[in-house]
């Protein structure tokens, strides 16, 4: 029976407590319906009640009620989990799958309402281009997307009612995938994980501390679940979307999610879906975002290490090429101001001025493809390296952050082959050293 109305918030967690015992034995039985659909209906308005400690009781309830009914008969099933559950009645099955489903439209709402919160350090996307206008992405099939930026003071505001309903909506919902992981109950509602994992990634850096870590807890945990064959295209198409999501954080948290995703089910993944993966995290090579940059950077040095040699080619191939044509612009551009000096028409520029007609993460993203080149080979010097380190160090006169990017990868190199110096410079003609060694050292007033 329900606590009377007015009871104290404690009274309606202890009840909580309580019905979990009741849950658990239930484990054991055929579910009774009268009781599941009772339990269903109240946890649902539950999940935004104001006292934390009765959310919490709620998530861990209804996480024990979910795995319990979604659960057919305690065995391990071969094929993709299903909502469907054979052995519930068809009235408890409705009363289930709708449950859910409004678990995950709300989830949906409320991430949307809650990445919109204002005030937050570098939530927006922080415009790179030369101009300081918003930049825009292409993807590796050529497609451009724009990025929209969100600038502080536009959204939807924290200390209003409705944004802190959805948050305490949501922080139970945080705790409900928890427990199911902790239980290992989720493999039979991972159809409903996919769902929530694009809400998870919305949230990870909001006003709330507490809250964004409670975010990223739950995304440690759903991070190493073990997807079904059959869902794995649907959990790449969910990254596939957040990864082009307008505010920068969820498009970094993308990327450590795909590092996990990737070499966790390197042995599933469908061809296809394997390279729609690497394609997008290629694409974020040239992200707006510096920091967005270098996490895509580490993946792609950790994708190459795996994906074969078709992969490993197509980012050297299109990294040199790319990071040449950055060059040879810099050399046009440079030449052409020295002649309007000459000419007393120009003013002397800056020592960072770069040319225009390209962004910066443009012409950073092909540098960052040739770092993680380098980086995927630590401690040997595969055919391709000498090249790769020339055109690297060609770009050592590139504007921050792109000169940092070349010092710090070259300082790398040289340190992490140190110990086999003399069959590294085996590895290289005569040519090619002297080559890398006029680049890569920068020079001296002295000189």
């Amino acid at each position: 029976a329900p606590v009377p109305p007015g009871s104290p918030s404690i009274l309606e967690a202890k009840r909580l407590v309580f019905l979990d015992a009741v849950i658990v034995e239930m484990a054991s039985r055929p579910p009774e319906e009268e009781f599941s659909l009772n339990m269903l209906t109240e946890l649902e308005k539950h999940f935004e009640h104001p006292s934390r400690q009765v959310r919490e009781e709620t998530a861990r309830c209804s996480a024990l009620l979910v795995g319990t009914l979604a659960q057919p008969n305690g065995r391990f099933p071969a094929e993709a989990p299903s909502i469907s559950a054979p052995h519930l009645s068809d009235k408890l099955q409705a009363a289930l799958t709708s449950f859910l489903e409004k678990l995950v439209k709300n989830a949906e709402d409320d991430a949307t309402l809650i990445a919109k919160g204002k005030d937050v350090p570098g939530v927006g996307v922080a415009p790179t281009t030369l101009g300081g206008e918003v930049d825009s992405m292409q993807t590796a099939g050529g497609e451009r997307f724009d990025l929209e930026a969100s600038p502080s003071g536009q959204g939807a505001d924290p200390e209003s009612a409705e944004y802190k309903l959805a948050q305490a909506r949501f922080e139970t919902v945080l705790s409900f995938l928890v427990y199911l992981v902790k239980a290992q109950d989720a493999w039979w509602v991972l159809p409903t994980a996919v769902q929530l994992l694009g809400p998870l990634l919305r949230v990870q850096e909001v006003p709330d501390p507490d809250f964004s870590n409670n975010a990223k807890r739950t995304l440690a945990y759903i991070k190493y679940l073990p997807w079904p064959a059959a869902l794995l295209p649907d959990v790449a198409g969910v990254l596939q979307t957040t990864a082009r999501h307008p505010l920068w954080h969820t498009r970094a948290a993308t990327i450590n999610y795909i590092q996990v995703y990737a070499y966790r089910h390197f042995f599933t993944l469908d061809a296809t879906v394997a390279k729609a993966i690497r394609d997008t995290v290629v694409a974020l090579l040239e992200d707006p975002q510096l920091e967005v940059r270098q996490l895509a950077a580490t993946t792609v040095s950790g994708l190459l290490r795996s994906a074969g040699e078709e992969f490993l080619a197509s980012v050297r191939d299109n990294s040199i090429t790319k990071a040449k044509a950055v060059q040879a612009e810099t050399m046009r551009e440079r030449k052409r101001m020295r002649t309007l000096r000459r000419n007393g028409t120009a003013s002397n520029p800056p020592p960072t001025s770069t040319p225009s007609s390209m962004t910066l993460a443009q012409r950073h993203g092909p540098i960052l493809g040739l770092a993680a080149l380098v980086m995927s080979s630590p401690y040997d010097v595969p055919a391709w390296m000498p090249d790769v380190l020339i055109c690297l160090a060609g770009a050592s006169q590139e504007p921050p952050p792109i000169r940092d990017t070349v010092i710090k990868t070259v300082a790398n190199w040289k340190k992490t082959h140190h110990d086999t110096w003399t069959q590294t410079r085996a590895a290289f003609t005569e040519e090619q050293w002297d080559a890398f060694n006029d680049l890569s050292v920068s020079p001296s007033y002295f000189v």
